[in-house]
């Protein structure tokens, strides 16, 4: 027999709300159970709002308005939706729902239509971290100066078109840690924020304002870890420019929209250019080099083999580098051993693995055969314990073939 008001109901908010998160049943069949149900169900509904579809937007909207514990339980508020409502009604409702979701704290408006502005210009998020707009214009300026606890921002205009020049002091923003912009814009995003993850996207396709855009990311007091730039054709005198600048980054990663991806082309060249600059990097970590996904290659057998040798180079070259990725997108890693290894989930891992243990190219060859029976016994998995055997059989043939001679 249980004790008097030993039930569900009777157990912490919070306790219960973490019982149904992790039961995620149906939200809707929930509410209709109780008072405290529907309460605690409402906040799991609204908590992630993305308005995309016309059918259900009026009725969101609506609902948001007129149900305050809806709106104050919203937390990612996304509106990418493109609709051609354009009556003043709408606008209005539309104010009004957003204006009492003041615990939001992931905004994403990928609308091009100017009506959206008055969400920045009249409401006002308390808790928000999180702001992605399409363009900088007077107000996501003012927006931003009003909420100056932001740590991610992104702005996603399309790449390479026309620089832009921007009318207004830099914005403050002393939390925030990670951007997405155009290269126009760092300079006024950039100067007084700690940001240390840049994504940036280059308005024009001839690097106008390079040095300045550069001096900007190096000059400030907190280093820079990540570097992402978006670049039209292959350029080895940005990535020496970055050199310059940006040695002390960890992570660097290129993406490129050309359709020259040939090894013997201007992507090999730039490849060759990275292996020659990558000394001068003092403690990088990961190099991903990648393409428009219409654009990336399947990796092949010979893909594959010339993405390991240019791997084993780049490691080589800088002795912190763990990790590099190539155009096609697999996944090579330094092992303890000192050792360049593929994606072992890779499909093509073990055709490669027979295939170029017995090449000439393989440098892994030159290796002591201690250093291979050790990486062997040290295998993560039957790929690396394979690999070895592979390898200490090709030493032992090479060595009874130099015999025989």
């Amino acid at each position: 027999m249980h004790r008097k008001g030993a039930n569900f109901g009777n157990l912490p908010v919070e306790l219960v709300e973490a019982v149904i998160e992790m039961c995620q049943g149906d939200y809707l069949a929930l509410a209709l159970v109780s008072k405290l149900f529907n309460a605690i169900a409402t906040r799991f509904i609204y908590r992630h709002l993305d308005m995309e579809s016309p059918d259900t937007l009026i009725g969101v909207l609506k609902a948001l308005a007129g149900n305050p514990l809806a709106a104050e339980s919203v937390k990612l508020l996304s509106i990418t939706m493109n609709t051609y409502i354009r009556f003043k009604p709408f606008y209005s409702l539309l104010e009004e729902a957003i204006s009492g979701c003041f615990n939001v704290n992931v905004l994403r408006i990928s609308s091009d239509q100017s009506e959206y502005g008055a969400i920045l210009r009249k409401c006002t998020f308390p808790k928000l971290e999180a702001f992605q707009y399409l363009s900088i214009d007077d107000d996501a300026v003012k927006f931003m100066r009003r909420h100056p606890h932001i740590t991610h921002l992104y702005f996603t205009r399309n790449p390479f078109s026309r620089t832009l020049e921007y009318p207004y002091r830099p914005v403050n923003l002393p939390q925030l840690t990670r951007l997405v912009s155009s290269s126009s814009a760092i300079p006024f995003l950039v100067p007084d924020s700690p940001v240390q993850h840049v994504n940036m996207i280059w308005d024009s396709a001839d690097h106008r304002h390079i040095k300045e855009t550069m001096r900007v990311l190096a000059c400030r007091t907190t280093p820079l870890l990540t570097f992402a730039t978006t670049l039209p054709y292959w350029s080895e005198s940005f990535l020496h420019s970055i050199v310059d600048h940006l040695s002390g980054i960890q992570n660097l990663i290129i993406t490129n929209l050309a359709d020259d991806l040939s090894p013997d082309g201007a992507y090999g060249l730039f490849v060759n250019a990275l292996i020659d600059v990558l000394p001068n990097f003092k403690q990088l970590e990961r190099v991903k080099l990648a393409v428009g996904d219409e654009t990336r290659p399947e990796p092949t057998l010979y893909t594959l083999c010339e993405d390991y040798l240019a791997a084993a180079k780049l490691g080589k070259a800088c002795s912190t580098l763990g990790t590099c990725i190539f155009i096609t997108g697999v996944v090579f890693s330094r092992h303890r051993w000192g050792i360049w290894l593929p994606d072992s989930d890779l499909p093509l891992i073990e055709s490669w693995c027979h295939y170029f243990t017995f090449s000439k190219r393989n440098p892994l060859l030159a290796l002591p055969s201690e250093v291979l029976e050790r990486f062997r016994d040290d295998a993560r998995n039957d790929t690396e314990y394979q690999l070895a055997n592979y390898l200490l059989s090709s030493k032992n043939m090479l060595r009874r073939a130099a015999r025989t001679v």
